[in-house]
């Protein structure tokens, strides 16, 4: 057996482990805070749909970091790249877990893999590229501020009449869950003209406003969870991904198996959730006063169309600065006393310095293993 898949997939699964147990709080922080759901329950569907998001729109971020982030392949064949790249994330994630602060996975791998090309200089990395990553990162963190002030005006302005708000949020939502599905689809009929596609478009776009309505004219409660079954999605697409990704860089052994790599990244996300989901995620939670139960899924929906839209743009996003955009956008709106302040300075700023110390530690890594291993 090929001796990096005996290195590497193991390390996945180590990094997928500590995604779950870190960063779950991403995705249901909001929906505990709130008192919607107990935490395991919220631990469990996040599990479910972490795998589902991953199999369903993960190979956009596929496609950016395996096939445009690196400028020369060859660099790839080397066993110091996907030690020295998941092995920086790990020793992260492990720092910023002892601590209970959720990190940006993106902005950590991303780091790791521009610190791991970095010994062998700069031209084995296609900088424009990581350029428009960087900029998509200030782009997500932007968004979410804006969007959930604007949404919680929304909801404040129209929450009293009732089918308007109802009719927003399934609008919002198949909108942009249209926009996301509709792509894959298209590109399995190769015969596919304008004027199909369009009608494709509209098609799924009718389906999901009838699922998404059925459900959101009951009650808020209702809402919220799909909302929050939103997020774990994207969270799921993002995160098992960039994880798969590293694989499919790497080894050329699964080059043609994307999904087998996202398969396990997907089920180390999930059992780390499952597991040690509890962590980070109840210290999260705790920076949340509670909040009207409407305004979790109006904060929910904000988060999804930020991640949603660079999902779609093939933007690694820091989910973890999306997060830390609503709560300091509901903290705004709401006023500072309604949430931690502090911890979510806190939180920004270790999200922040993922990049650059990933990127130390994984020169640092990558140097010695090329080093030890020749």
């Amino acid at each position: 057996m090929d001796i990096a898949i005996v290195v590497a997939i193991p390390l996945a699964l180590v990094l997928a482990l500590m995604d779950g147990l870190n960063n779950a709080s991403n995705a249901i922080s909001w929906a505990i805070g709130g008192g919607l759901i107990s935490i395991r329950k919220a631990l469990l569907i996040a599990s479910i749909f972490e795998v589902v998001g991953g199999f369903l729109f993960g190979f956009y971020i596929i496609d950016v970091v395996s096939h445009r982030l690196v400028a020369d392949f060859n660099l790839l064949k080397h066993l110091s790249l996907p030690i020295s790249i998941y092995t920086s994330s790990i020793i992260w994630s492990v720092l910023a877990s002892i601590v209970r602060v959720p990190i940006s996975f993106s902005m950590a791998i991303i780091g790791s893999i521009l610190g791991s090309l970095s010994i062998y200089g700069g031209s084995g990395i296609n900088w424009g590229t990581a350029l428009y990553i960087f900029i998509g990162w200030i782009a997500a963190f932007t968004i979410s501020i804006a969007l959930t002030l604007l949404s919680l005006l929304f909801s404040d302005r129209f929450g009293k009449h009732r089918n308007i708000y109802i009719y927003f949020g399934v609008i919002s939502i198949a909108s942009i869950l249209t926009l996301l599905i509709s792509k894959p689809i298209t590109l399995y009929i190769s015969s596919s003209s304008y004027i199909s596609s369009t009608f494709i478009a509209i098609s799924i776009f009718l389906v999901f406003s009838a699922m998404l309505f059925s459900i959101f004219r009951y009650n808020s409660y209702r809402q919220a969870l799909v909302s929050l079954t939103l997020i774990a999605m994207m969270h799921g697409a993002n995160d098992s991904a960039l994880i798969a990704s590293i694989l499919i860089l790497c080894l050329d052994s699964l080059k043609g198996y994307t999904y087998l790599s996202i398969a396990i990244s997907a089920t180390g996300i999930a059992i780390g959730v499952l597991m040690w989901g509890h962590r980070v995620a109840n210290t999260l939670a705790g920076s949340i006063a509670f909040i009207d139960i409407r305004y979790v899924s109006t904060i929910y929906i904000s988060e999804f169309i930020a991640i949603a839209l660079l999902l779609r743009m093939g933007l690694p996003t820091p989910i973890s600065l999306v997060t830390i955009g609503t709560l300091i956008g509901f903290g705004i709106y709401r006023g500072v006393e309604m949430i931690r302040f502090s911890y979510a300075i806190k939180s920004m700023l270790i999200t922040l310095a993922s990049t650059p110390i990933c990127i130390a530690i994984a020169y640092t890594i990558a140097s010695i293993v090329s080093i030890l291993i020749g």
